[in-house]
């Protein structure tokens, strides 16, 4: 797994040229769209001229508020735009996550609550990349449906 910056510089042309797979993330916000045109580009270019194997997985939103008509439409116009290369899973915004970055502990740890929406992206991630046997791990770790 290679995180890269939030730039499209060389860094992330090196990172796809070493990747078997590109998943993008993009907030829930209205130039989302035009991020994720620029990431695909890269992402072509890249499998084109240097990494002809390179698989892109799709786009994950993140820091979405769902309950904002905002975010709501950045989703629907990415769905649009993108099909299902958008992720079913959404990562909510919440001020949890910086304060697990900022105590040094795993999201799992400090608001159980708030991990699952990064246990459901593994799951779906595992998925599409067909691994079976470890998604039957990670969805171990999901809550049971209420």
């Amino acid at each position: 797994l290679i995180d890269c910056p939030p730039a499209l510089g060389l860094l992330t042309v090196n990172a796809l040229v070493a990747a078997d797979s590109a998943l993008l993330t993009a907030e829930a916000q209205y130039f989302a769209l035009q991020g994720v045109d620029q990431a695909t580009a890269l992402i072509e270019l890249a499998k084109d001229g240097l990494n002809p194997d390179l698989e892109w997985l799709g786009v994950v939103l993140t820091i979405a508020d769902l309950r904002t008509t905002h975010s709501r439409e950045a989703r629907e116009n990415l769905k649009e735009h993108i099909g299902d290369r958008l992720f079913d899973t959404v990562i909510r915004q919440s001020i949890a996550y910086a304060e697990s970055a900022e105590r040094g502990v795993s999201i799992l740890d400090h608001r159980p609550a708030r991990g699952v929406d990064y246990i459901s992206l593994a799951d779906e991630v595992l998925g599409r990349l067909k691994l079976t046997t470890a998604r039957r791990k990670v969805r171990a770790m999901l809550p049971a449906p209420a």
